[in-house]
């Protein structure tokens, strides 16, 4: 369970090689054609990553070893396997989530925020799809991401979640959100903020915030997922 990821790229090879040895296709190739071959799939696949992600990779890969020495299973997954018990791969991603989140420190908190400890569970799915091992969806990791979310706001408020972003929203933005027509659609939803308030508490939002400097992001509302400003957080006093 101590391997590193280059030694842990070396026995997915191996077990590439493996694979291939049932294959009908493959029953008389010569063993020493297909172990250069795979090498060489799996040397194309690492180059084609940028540093940056694979400094990443080899740092969730690390937590992942230990992880698994901890829940006592092979950190390299077998594509058989994954294929054989589906239900398994996506389990101990979202339960490795929960694990990282109790690793990671934060910079200005004890604890880390969640998206930070969302990158680990996306690297290990990174690496075994440059192994060929089949990967779940990001379905399962998104609803325990989601009651990380939660609990972490319980502790220390939105505002903890809040992106940390310096691009500021234009006044040229602005012109062209109040330029949009009347009965014009966005997206699905025809924009009159005449007759939609929630179109004319989105528009008037935009005007007061514009003025206060307020940056990108500040403001968003999508479906029942954590909101960084709403509208409960706003009161009207008409004078």
């Amino acid at each position: 369970s101590g391997r590193g990821l280059s030694d842990a790229q070396r026995v997915a090879t191996a077990n590439t090689v493996a694979n291939w040895g049932y294959s009908p296709i493959l029953r008389r190739a010569d063993q020493g054609q297909l172990e250069r071959l795979a090498d060489a799939l799996a040397e194309g696949a690492t180059h084609g990553a940028a540093d940056s992600t694979l400094k990443k990779d080899e740092r969730a890969w690390l937590l992942w070893t230990q992880y698994a020495a901890l829940v006592n299973f092979d950190p390299v997954i077998k594509p058989e396997h994954a294929t054989d018990s589906p239900s398994v791969l996506p389990a101990l991603l979202a339960s490795f989530l929960l694990f990282v989140h109790t690793q990671l420190v934060g910079r200005e908190r004890r604890t880390a925020k969640p998206q930070s400890s969302f990158a680990y569970p996306l690297s290990i799915i990174r690496v075994f799809k440059r192994w060929g091992v089949p990967v779940p969806s990001h379905g399962a990791l998104k609803l325990t991401l989601k009651g990380l979310m939660r609990s972490y706001v319980n502790v220390y408020g939105k505002e903890a979640i809040s992106p940390s972003r310096s691009q500021p929203f234009l006044f040229a933005m602005l012109t062209r959100v109040c330029a949009i027509r009347d009965t014009d659609y966005i997206g699905d939803e025809a924009w009159d903020p005449s007759l939609n308030r929630l179109n004319f508490i989105g528009l008037t939002l935009l005007k007061v915030m514009w003025r206060t400097g307020h940056r990108l992001g500040e403001a968003v509302k999508t479906s029942d997922e954590l909101t960084y400003f709403v509208r409960a957080d706003v009161t009207y006093r008409i004078a």
